[in-house]
């Protein structure tokens, strides 16, 4: 067995499998990262995925190593992590002095977390957005080390202010995020998860956006004639046939190409926090879309729409893991959300009417 070390589990990931000269350099938010491999491809795809992130030279900030190889069996005893209730078990895990050797399900890919070393081995050219996850593991890890709190939501900004939409699981908050995108004056900034962050005193509360692209179901794409193009016209009239139901349960995701449908201009990762929106509507409900402020302390059935368990890739700034899904406490996100202005959606699910509704208080229009 390969002994239980950090550079040990290193030479074994990346044994005869040199680096390449080139490098790719990202810059999410003031974060910087440098990701190396052994595959052009992979740094070719990478480089498509993040063209608003790229950067020219290499600063101070963190290194990745991507390895492109064929499968390795853990020489290592893999437990699995446990998730939270009702989830998938997917991922397995063994942790070393100062490090942890986790492994992806399907993709069987292996990654080494630790401070010193980042690196994923595998078919990474096959499964790249298990790498892209990788890449901004690494972000949540930065923002979490100092204090920021990580959201289950997707996020938009107007005039360098950030709106978040939160709901339970398959609540639509990645739908209603793009017809708000409808308006021309709103920016992506997140669609799945989101980092607020107070840096020091009495200033505002910020939002920062994780760098990647929504992954939207067909339901998403049907509904928003803008993105009809990403589907071929037998699969829209497919889909127009589903009844409501189906087409919401439908397994099937699409990475949507911000810059492509909505431009350069209209994608940001950074704003002021301002306002966080609850999808708490109903598919068999007849009653009207509505949005009412509602006060978390009283609500507190509502926060488990917005908490999100950071993971098994968490490394906090004292090198340590955890071993369950936990996250922070009620009252570190409560004590956050008292700044902003909270809303909740009741009624029936109607993109169309909550985004108007939403737009108003937004823009004030």
């Amino acid at each position: 067995m390969t002994p239980a070390t950090l550079s040990a589990c290193a030479a074994w990931m990346q044994e005869g499998k040199p680096l390449l000269e080139q490098r790719l350099h990202l810059d999410i938010a003031g974060f910087h990262l440098t990701i190396r491999s052994n595959s052009d491809l992979l740094l070719t795809t990478l480089r498509n995925y993040f063209p608003p992130l790229l950067h020219t030279t290499a600063e101070d900030g963190v290194e990745v190593d991507l390895i492109e190889r064929e499968t390795l069996p853990s020489p290592y005893p893999l437990q699995p992590w446990q998730r939270e209730a009702g989830k998938r078990l997917k991922d397995r895990y063994f942790d070393l002095p100062g490090g942890r050797l986790i492994e992806k399900s399907p993709s069987s890919i292996l990654f080494l977390q630790s401070h010193p070393l980042r690196i994923a081995a595998g078919e990474t050219e096959r499964y790249p957005n298990k790498v892209i996850n990788f890449i901004n593991i690494q972000q949540m890890n930065h923002l979490l080390q100092q204090g920021a709190l990580l959201f289950h939501a997707a996020a938009v900004a107007y005039n360098h202010h950030a709106y978040a939409i939160a709901g339970f699981s398959g609540g639509g908050k990645s739908t209603l995020m793009l017809h708000l995108l409808d308006h021309p004056e709103l920016h992506f900034l997140s669609n799945d998860a989101l980092y607020l962050l107070q840096r020091e005193g009495d200033t505002p509360l910020e939002a920062v956006g994780a760098a990647k692209l929504p992954r939207i179901n067909p339901g998403t794409i049907l509904h928003n004639g803008k993105l009809h193009p990403l589907l071929t016209a037998e699969r829209l009239q497919q889909l127009q046939q589903l009844p409501p139901l189906d087409l919401w349960r439908l397994e099937e995701k699409y990475d949507l190409p911000l810059e492509e449908i909505y431009g350069r201009q209209r994608v940001s990762f950074q704003a002021e926090m301002k306002g966080l929106v609850i999808l708490n509507w109903q598919h068999n409900s007849t009653q009207p879309t509505t949005i009412h402020p509602v006060n978390l302390q009283q609500r507190r059935d509502l926060l488990p729409a917005v908490m999100k368990s950071p993971g098994p890739f968490y490394q906090n700034s004292e090198g340590q893991f955890t071993t369950t899904p936990q996250g922070e406490e009620d009252a570190a996100y409560l004590h956050q959300l008292q700044q902003i202005e909270v809303l909740e959606v009741r009624g029936k699910v109607d993109f169309v009417a909550a985004r108007d509704l939403l737009l108003q208080k937004i823009t004030g229009e």
